[in-house]
């Protein structure tokens, strides 16, 4: 006698869905919150908050403009340089701290 075999059901292919296509950063800040967080990344945790960060970036390229006038670019670049591996070196990067 022949067994009766029951075969399994065809089952429909998995549904396959496109995912949306990685954010791509943009150089230049367009949006206001934007610019707070372009301020807190240079600045860190040199500023209390978002608003302050900017203020004090904002202040800082000011004083770079106003060496720039007064002493030239290339001594205006230097500053630019130096100011900013000052910022970024004076960043906590999480972990203890010494006070």
């Amino acid at each position: 006698m022949l067994a009766v075999t029951r075969e399994a059901p065809e089952l429909p292919p998995p549904r396959r869905t496109a995912l949306p296509e990685p954010r791509r950063r943009r150089f230049s800040p367009t949006a206001r919150d934007d610019w707070l967080r372009l301020a807190e990344w240079l600045v860190g945790d040199w500023a209390a908050t978002l608003r302050q960060a900017l203020w004090m970036a904002l202040l800082f390229l000011a004083v770079v403009l106003v060496i720039g006038v007064a002493f030239g670019l290339g001594i205006a670049l230097a500053t630019l340089a130096v100011g900013t591996v000052v910022f970024l070196a004076g960043r906590r990067r999480g972990g203890p701290t010494l006070t």
